[in-house]
């Protein structure tokens, strides 16, 4: 499913300047009181994330791990491996404040991981040292295509309309149905590698 290219990088330009100019004309003290990039402390991350978290919230029923899922993004550089400092912290980050927040960390991680969107590896005697966080877009594609009925299609139609609106191609259903669980290629039936 094909979606319109990417905005260049001219029109962006244009777009930011015409955004802070309309920001600065409705609260002309924006500059000095919004949070700038340049101060340090601050992560990028897909756009749909916020949509994806409540997709998460909906598929796991009271065991909500949106909130976990958007902190993970926050430890997250650009390449999508996370260090997993200190559970406790991540769990407190996630607003997982009770005395079984440890536990509540690792029963979340677990679902994300079910669901697809992360790997982990151990660090010690820890099962959630290291987080690999994987392409959601892609992911969330190929629950739909792979496990009919999973994401409710009200949603869908939704996230479909976002990835078009912000410039994400989502791959076609046949090249999402190509990978296993894994990410491999399946080449069992590939006439071509016979």
């Amino acid at each position: 499913m094909a979606d319109a290219p990417a905005p260049k990088k001219k029109s962006i330009k244009r777009l930011i300047l015409r955004r802070r100019a309309k920001r600065d004309t409705l609260w002309p003290d924006a500059a000095g009181v919004v949070f700038s990039p340049a101060s340090g402390g601050w992560t990028q991350m897909p756009r749909t994330i916020p949509m994806i978290a409540s997709l998460i919230d909906e598929l796991c029923g009271r065991d909500k791990a949106g909130r976990l899922y958007i902190t993970l993004w926050a430890y997250e550089f650009g390449d999508g491996f996370v260090e997993v400092p200190d559970p406790a912290i991540l769990a407190l980050e996630a607003g997982y404040v009770t005395n079984r927040a440890e536990r509540s960390f690792h029963e979340r991680m677990t679902i994300l991981r079910e669901l697809g969107l992360v790997r982990a590896a151990p660090l010690g005697l820890r099962e959630f040292g290291y987080v690999l966080l994987l392409d959601p877009h892609h992911v969330i594609a190929k629950m739909y295509y792979k496990k009919p009925g999973k994401v409710p299609p009200h949603w869908w139609t939704a996230f479909v309309a976002r990835c078009g609106t912000i410039g994400i191609t989502l791959q076609s259903k046949d090249y999402l149905l190509a990978f296993d669980d894994a990410g491999f290629v399946d080449v069992s039936e590939d006439p071509r590698l016979s």
